[in-house]
């Protein structure tokens, strides 16, 4: 092996394949691994994609917060936290459940496309829901109206689908 490789023993050649085990973090890689694993089977997103999710719901959540606390000095309200972790989870409910749907019926003619196009849509336009609620607690943070920076969302699209803006 040396002599054609360079590794100097069996070790040596194993930490090359596998260079966790020299820093001993072997473990926390295959649980890392397994957990993005199980993200991806279950829902059907990388871990990037899953991250980049979860920032976005952590932004939407901490800014609503701010936004009733100190923009609109309402009293915390428990209610609203937990219809935000409500509507997470029915957002990945409905991930796994077109995921899975998408699984079982991948060889059959039609129903693979069909809840392939469902996965995509409601996972782009739960997004742009999300993207939606976080333009508008930073509008009220801005000290805008909360609907300013979706109204102009709302005349971009409007120019693209032929409607005046109203």
């Amino acid at each position: 092996m040396n002599k054609y490789y360079g590794w100097k023993s069996l070790d040596n050649m194993i930490a090359s394949f596998i260079p966790s085990i020299k820093y001993n973090i072997t473990l926390m890689v295959v649980t890392l691994s397994s957990f993005t694993s199980v993200i991806n089977l279950l829902f059907g997103l990388r871990l990037q994609t899953f991250i980049a999710l979860l920032v976005i719901l952590f932004v939407e959540l901490v800014s609503g917060v701010y936004c009733s606390l100190y923009i609109r000095n309402e009293p915390f309200q428990s209610n609203k936290m937990w219809r935000f972790f409500f509507k997470t989870g029915v957002f990945f409910a409905i991930l796994y459940v077109v995921k899975q749907l998408h699984n079982e019926f991948s060889n059959a003619f039609l129903f693979s496309d069909i809840f392939n196009w469902m996965y995509y849509f409601l996972f782009t336009f739960s997004i742009s829901e999300i993207l939606i609620s976080v333009l508008e607690n930073y509008a009220e943070i801005s000290g805008k109206e909360k609907e300013y920076y979706t109204s102009f969302i709302k005349n971009k699209l409007g120019k693209i689908f032929g409607k005046d803006g109203n």
